[in-house]
């Protein structure tokens, strides 16, 4: 039997609920001890549920009380429907409670400044699992792929809670050993060896060039440069360290090979990247055991990492300045 009632309404959660446990039992009274409440709330749930959606559900035989055929098939998509969502609350509560955390960085990052230091953290958070993902695409931080992502630039403002890191800086550097055999008096006797470039993503602004380079000194350079390009930072780098040309280093991720002497500056002079790096991450994650404490961390060996590398880059200078004489 049809009631009076809109169709297209959504019909209370309340009722809904109360239906559920109806369907399964077929007692009132034992759906009112179910829910917690009294068999009259139970029975005026129910007959609002009837009323929003205007079709019998329950029919009545003295103290018996039945679905009718539309409630049985209502019911199978209501069942449904709370499973699913008891299905979903015990994804977020797993999601909450596993002891995993995925950074995701852009690819030399990721190599050259936290895969070494990542390790350590772990080995404090020995009930964490972490996994560093290099990457250029932007990921999403609402689906569970990804907890934290470090990224450059304006891509940032894709996210909704970022936390500025720090703003790198480009300089000169090659092996010991090319410099030995290539000694450099002045500039122009830098641009006389093997020049290393990086393409950068064209999602992103690019860092100084060999050309940009230059022309803060106001220098003259040869055509065409670079001698060979590399589409990563972290590979031009390791091609400098092998001894193949000079490359313009960041120092987020030359300052350990500075330090340990794979690398020096052959001419101590700086260009600052035109954006700064961020950390984002979405507000949901920070309820994992042990993602607050990685937030801060990430946040803290960033700033850091570029007081290290000012001070290895001081050092550096220093000491190829004293070889050179």
């Amino acid at each position: 039997m049809l009631l009076k009632g809109n169709m297209d309404d959504v019909p209370p959660l309340s009722a809904l609920r109360a239906f559920d446990v109806f369907g399964s039992l077929e007692s009132v009274s034992a759906t009112a001890d179910v829910l917690n409440v009294t068999p009259g709330a139970v029975s005026q749930q129910l007959k609002k549920l009837e009323e929003s959606l205007g079709l019998r559900l329950i029919e009545r035989n003295g103290k018996n009380v039945h679905l009718t055929s539309w409630g049985r098939l209502y019911h199978q998509d209501v069942m449904k429907a709370f499973g699913l969502l008891r299905s979903a609350k015990q994804k977020v509560r797993q999601a909450q409670t596993e002891g995993s955390i995925i950074v995701s960085a852009l690819p030399s990052l990721a190599h050259k400044l936290f895969s070494p230091q990542l390790c350590d953290w772990q080995s404090k958070h020995p009930q964490t699992q972490v996994r560093l993902v290099g990457s250029d695409t932007e990921p999403s931080l609402t689906d569970g792929s990804v907890d934290f992502r470090v990224t450059y630039g304006r891509r940032v403002y894709g996210f909704t809670h970022y936390s500025e890191l720090f703003t790198d800086t480009v300089v000169p550097v090659c092996a010991p050993d090319l410099l030995k055999a290539n000694p450099v008096r002045d500039v122009c006797d830098l641009f006389k060896m093997p020049l290393l470039g990086i393409d950068w993503d064209p999602g992103f602004t690019p860092a100084p060039d060999w050309k940009d380079w230059a022309d803060s000194l106001e220098v003259s350079i040869r055509e065409p440069l670079p001698d060979l390009s590399f589409s990563h930072s972290s590979f031009a780098i390791d091609a400098a360290i092998a001894g193949r040309g000079v490359v313009l280093g960041q120092g987020s991720m030359i300052a350990d090979d500075l330090a340990a002497g794979r690398l020096v500056i052959p001419v101590d002079h700086q260009l600052g990247l035109r954006d700064p790096y961020f950390l984002a991450w979405d507000r949901a994650v920070l309820s994992k055991p042990c993602s607050s404490a990685m937030r801060d961390w990430i946040i803290s060996v960033t700033r850091s990492t570029s007081l290290k590398r000012r001070a290895a880059l001081r050092k550096n200078t220093m000491a190829t300045a004293i070889a050179a004489e």
